[in-house]
């Protein structure tokens, strides 16, 4: 599925004015995909092995925080199997879409060149993916920079919410479950009740890498026998479990089960911190069997 939008300005009397050498003007697109599945499908030249949604605009640099345009996604109830794109998105790929809600999906064994295993969504205002199952999805691993083997999120404007899921088995060089990257002066990235197991990473995020978050929350999880690969340069690599990198002002992990992790650094959770001033706490979590090289072995 690709959809191109087109762009307008406003008169000085506030109403929309269509670019005649543009076209139409779309001002909302809803794309709604329920209870449909996707096996053992492909794209050999761009991304999303099964589904691709695709907002572009006539002004390539209209920032889609601002446009006017409003685009959203909704995902229910499907299943992903064993599709594969050659660089984002080994089943899905989502590009600059304001609004993407994932719910009651299956993601198994995708795989992508680069960017998300299963999933790939860019540059969208809000993210949310509740009731998934993701499993044993990966990067193919001819790449150095592959990263999120389960999904990728790439520079979510406002918010993230990952909830009820279940993230086994992934593998990628950087974030072996997820990795999230956030833009934006006021990004919310929260994490609640799941399950990360078995995910592997070359470097750093065995299961979940967040990259430059504002605020971060992850609550009531269970991350489990996650692990950075071993190597000779095996100590420069961080956080088998989590690893929360240039965090912003606030970092809460509470009421989390954090269990036979194992990495370089930080065998449970590492954070690195960016902001002058921010606040980290850890609350309520219980952290046993966790394994480090040289560094904070839980």
């Amino acid at each position: 599925t690709e959809i191109e939008t087109e762009t307008t300005t406003d008169d000085n009397k506030g109403r929309n004015k269509v670019n005649k050498d543009i076209g139409t003007f779309v001002q909302s697109v809803v794309v709604r995909v329920d209870g449909v599945t996707f096996d053992e499908c492909s794209c050999d030249d761009w991304s999303g092995g099964a589904v691709a949604v695709v907002v572009t605009y006539a002004a390539h640099d209209i920032d889609v925080s601002t446009t006017k345009l409003y685009t959203s996604v909704m995902i229910n109830d499907c299943s992903f199997t064993n599709n594969a794109a050659t660089y984002y998105g080994g089943s899905l790929f989502i590009h600059k879409v304001h609004f993407i809600n994932i719910s009651n999906c299956i993601f198994s064994q995708n795989k992508a060149g680069y960017y998300g295993g299963s999933l790939h969504a860019e540059q969208s205002i809000a993210c949310i993916i509740v009731n998934c199952i993701i499993t044993s999805n990966f990067i193919d691993g001819s790449q150095e920079a592959s990263c999120g083997g389960g999904i990728y999120i790439e520079k979510c404007g406002a918010t993230s919410i990952i909830t009820n899921c279940s993230i086994k088995s992934n593998h990628a060089e950087v974030g072996g479950g997820i990795l999230i990257t956030a833009s934006g002066k006021f990004n919310f990235i929260a994490i609640s009740n799941c399950i990360f197991s078995h995910n592997k990473a070359e470097k750093y995020g065995g299961s979940l890498y967040v990259k430059q978050s504002i605020t971060c929350i992850i609550t009531n999880c269970i991350l489990i026998s996650n692990t950075i690969e071993r190597s000779r340069k095996r100590y420069r690599t961080g956080g088998g479990g989590i690893y929360i990198k240039k965090c912003g002002a606030i970092n809460i992990i509470t009421n989390c089960s954090v269990k036979s992790n194992d990495a370089g650094v930080g065998g449970g959770i590492m954070i690195t911190a960016s902001w002058k001033v921010s606040y980290i706490k850890i609350s309520n979590c219980i952290f046993s069997h966790n394994k480090a090289v040289i560094h904070g072995g839980s």
